[in-house]
């Protein structure tokens, strides 16, 4: 499994051997915004918060091949 870490230390990517893999993308505050899986994107994902930060809601992207 390979990890790529931006300078917050935060996951930007990882992959395991073309199984599974994904590039993440941040909010200013740290917060997850976009997950965009490498091998299979229909299971692309980004995320919404409320007004609980720590309570996130994750909205399937809806592509058409």
């Amino acid at each position: 499994m390979t990890t790529v870490y931006n300078t917050q230390l935060q996951a930007n990517s990882f992959n395991s051997a073309g199984l599974i893999g994904a590039a993440l993308s941040y909010y200013s505050d740290g917060r997850i915004h976009t997950e965009q899986r490498t091998v299979d994107r229909k299971f692309d994902r980004a995320y919404t918060y409320g007004t609980r930060a720590d309570w996130p809601l994750a909205i399937r992207r809806h592509r058409k091949p």
